[in-house]
Formats: C-alpha cells, sequence, structure tokens
C-alpha cells in the first residue's frame, strides 16, 4: 500500500512540474523558438527577458542585448509558430512612466514573407523611447524660457476677459453637458441611421450607370434649351400682346362663345342620345358597301326616291328661337293623327320606336282613305311585293307603272329599294 501511495505522488509530482516548465514558463524541446535579430540606435531601456508583442499579444521574449560602439543588437525569441510579416516595424515602448520596456513588432504593409530564424530588422524600421534624462532637459529649457513677466500678463488678461462670466461658463458647460446625453440617448437612432446611409450609398453605387444616363440626357437638354433660347426669347417677348388679343377676342365674343359652348352641350346631347342609331349605322355601312354592286349595273347606280313635298308637316305651331340667341325652344308633345306622317312626332327615336303620343305608326289597311292634296296612301306587303292604293288597286312595284319603263329588265330590283324605303 505504502508503495502504491508513494507511486502515486511521484506521477503527480512529474505532473506538476511538466506543467510548471513547459506550461507556465512556455519551455519547449520539440518546438523550439526561433530567433530575430533587431538592430537598435540605443537599448531604450531594453533588458534580457523584456516581453516581445505582435498585435497586442506576447509572442516571445528578448534572449539577448549586445551592445556595440554604434548602436545596440537584441535577439528576439520568437514562438514556433507565429506569422509575423517580414516587413515589420520594432518599437521599443514604456509600459509605465518608471520603465518595463517591451518590443512591439508593427506590421507593415502587406507582403507573403514571414519573419523566421535568422531574420534581421534593420535600424531604419526601428524607433526607440526618449531617455528620461533628454525629456528632462528639454522641460527644464522650455521652463526656462518662460518670461514670469509675461506669465503675469496672460494670468491678469485672462482673468479680466473671463470676469464676469461665470453664469455663462456654467450655461455653456450645461449645455455641453445636455448635447453630450442627447447624442448618447440617441445613439441607436445614430447607428440605424448610419446604416441606412450606407444601403442608400450601395444603392446610388449600384445605379451608377442610371445617374451617368440621366447627366447626359441633362446635358443633352440643356444644349437644347441653350440653342432654343433666341426663339424662347421670342416667344416670351410675344407673349403679352397675344394675350392682351386673346383677352380682347374673349371679352368681345363673350355671349357668341356661350352660346356657341351651349349649343355644342345639346349637339353633344343629340349625339349621345342617338348613340343606337349611330351604331346601327355604322353596322348597315359594311352591309351596304356589300349590296352596293347590285343595284350598279355598265357604271349606272339604280335607285328609286319616292318624295312627297306636297303633304302637310306636322308641328307645334311654335316659332323655333334664334340659334345664336342661348335660348332654347321649349319642348311640346304634338299629335297630328295617322294622316301627316311628316314632322318631330314621328321621328325615330333612339331606342327604335315612334312617339308615345304619335298615332301615324299604325299600319294602314286596303281600305285606307286618300291624305288629300292627291295623295295615295298605301300598304305594301313585303311576301308578295304588292301595294295596295286608297283606292283598292293592287300594284306591283316594278312590273307596272314608270318602273318597268325607267329600268327595263332590272325593273324588278325596285321590289328591294321600295321595301328599304317604305
Amino acid at each position: 500500500m505504502v508503495l502504491a501511495q508513494l507511486a502515486v505522488f511521484g506521477a503527480i509530482s512529474v505532473l506538476v512540474v511538466y506543467y510548471a516548465v513547459f506550461g507556465l514558463l512556455g519551455v519547449s524541446f520539440t518546438d523550439p523558438p526561433f530567433h530575430v535579430k533587431v538592430e537598435l540606435a540605443n537599448a531604450g531601456g531594453i533588458f534580457e527577458g523584456s516581453e516581445v508583442a505582435y498585435r497586442g499579444v506576447q509572442v516571445g521574449k528578448v534572449d539577448s542585448v549586445d551592445l556595440h560602439t554604434d548602436g545596440v543588437t537584441i535577439d528576439l525569441a520568437v514562438d514556433h509558430g507565429t506569422k509575423i510579416p517580414a516587413t515589420a516595424i520594432a518599437h521599443v515602448y514604456d509600459l509605465s512612466a518608471v520603465g518595463e520596456q517591451y518590443v512591439d513588432l508593427e506590421p507593415k504593409g502587406s507582403t507573403a514573407d514571414h519573419l523566421h530564424d535568422g531574420s534581421r530588422i534593420p535600424r531604419s524600421r526601428t524607433t526607440t523611447p526618449l531617455e528620461t534624462a533628454t525629456v528632462l532637459y528639454d522641460l527644464e529649457r522650455f521652463i526656462d524660457s518662460i518670461d514670469p513677466h509675461d506669465l503675469q500678463v496672460i494670468g491678469r488678461e485672462g482673468a479680466l476677459a473671463l470676469q464676469g462670466t461665470g453664469a455663462q461658463l456654467k450655461s455653456i458647460l450645461a449645455d455641453t453637458t445636455a448635447i453630450v446625453n442627447q447624442l448618447s440617448s440617441g445613439e441607436d437612432a445614430l447607428i440605424r441611421l448610419l446604416r441606412n446611409s450606407s444601403l442608400l450609398l450601395h444603392g446610388a453605387a449600384a445605379h451608377a450607370g442610371a445617374f451617368d444616363r440621366f447627366t447626359g440626357s441633362l446635358k443633352a437638354l440643356t444644349g437644347t434649351l441653350a440653342a432654343k433660347t433666341p426663339t424662347i426669347d421670342a416667344f416670351i417677348r410675344s407673349g403679352e400682346a397675344t394675350t392682351r388679343l386673346m383677352n380682347s377676342v374673349i371679352t368681345e365674343n363673350g355671349s357668341a362663345v356661350t352660346t356657341l359652348l351651349g349649343n355644342l352641350a345639346t349637339l353633344s346631347g343629340i349625339q349621345s342620345a342617338r348613340i343606337p342609331g349611330l351604331r346601327a349605322l355604322l353596322l348597315a355601312v359594311p352591309e351596304f358597301g356589300r349590296l352596293a354592286p347590285s343595284v350598279v349595273h355598265g357604271g349606272t347606280l339604280l335607285g328609286i326616291a319616292d318624295i312627297n313635298q306636297d303633304q302637310a308637316l306636322c308641328n307645334t305651331g311654335i316659332p323655333l328661337s334664334d340659334p345664336i340667341s342661348g335660348t332654347r325652344t321649349a319642348i311640346r308633345a304634338v299629335s297630328c293623327g295617322p294622316g301627316l306622317v311628316r314632322g318631330a312626332a314621328n321621328a325615330p327615336r333612339p331606342g327604335g320606336g315612334a312617339a308615345p303620343s304619335s298615332r301615324s305608326a299604325t299600319r294602314l289597311g286596303p281600305s285606307a282613305q286618300p291624305a288629300g292634296d292627291g295623295t295615295q296612301v298605301g300598304t305594301y306587303d313585303p311576301q308578295t311585293g304588292l301595294v295596295s292604293t286608297s283606292e283598292g288597286a293592287l300594284v306591283r312595284l316594278g312590273s307596272t307603272g314608270g318602273q318597268d319603263r325607267l329600268l327595263g329588265d332590272n325593273s324588278w330590283q325596285a321590289i328591294v329599294l321600295a321595301a328599304a324605303m317604305s
């Protein structure tokens, strides 16, 4: 049991010693540090065992310091595997005001080469701190160069300059404190503003081509305006006279313009009401174009028109107003009976029907009576092509009457025209 305890205690001691030697002291037999020579103009207080840092991290120590008549050479033992650019600068810094110097390696530029065992940093890439004696000597010289009388003048003039400004200085300090506090409270908003500005700048950079095109177009526009400057000047100079002329025209013809606009409104209303008829006309025009060759023979257009100007006109009996007076004629309902088919009472309506008050659209039978002035009023049968007169006679259009003498062999086409015009 005692031997086992001694064996365990010995193993623990070996582990502790190993950790102390290799872990804390940094001693390594397998990965030894590599050595770099640094040439200095003076020691700057550096000593053996000083730390060697790279980017603020300890990477080794000063192994030796060799003094020469023309300078100092120190040997740096850098940890194995540390990659330091070959163009690095060696600075000797003070950890505090009382000493404790160390060597700080600062990278300079970018290079693929790194310091290795046997590398050398020349004196041109090294710096050392000022000696304490030099600092004290320069400080003493600066103090000796100051005239006490000048200090008294400066103090007196400063007191006079700041005399009575205590409240203002206090207000300035308070406002400065408030500004700093406000900036501190808006730190998050400022950070978001900077981020959004970054996004905006990136977006602007992405659309640099669009900005170039915009500036090019703007340059072309300004060039065009510059070339057209005489025309623009002439237009501006004539603008006053033109405005006066238009003003006089409008002033002198105000009532006529008002009447014209009223008539245009009336015309627009009529056109709007007659849209169904206009649509039917547009549909009939192509059909007429298709049937037109059938009524044209040998360069002659065959057609029949039966216009009776002797029949009386159905009107309201009220004279129409002057078209340019601006006064509209009142709309009145009329009822002239079935005998008078001419007039507004029987005009086709937008829906295709006749006026409700008109009875002239009633179909006449075979016993129709003369309408007056020798006018024959009858009916047409589209099935047989016969027309019955007021005397009861039946007439076939195209075979009896003047159509046969006028149209000859083509007189049968009068039936189609008569049916379309009835």
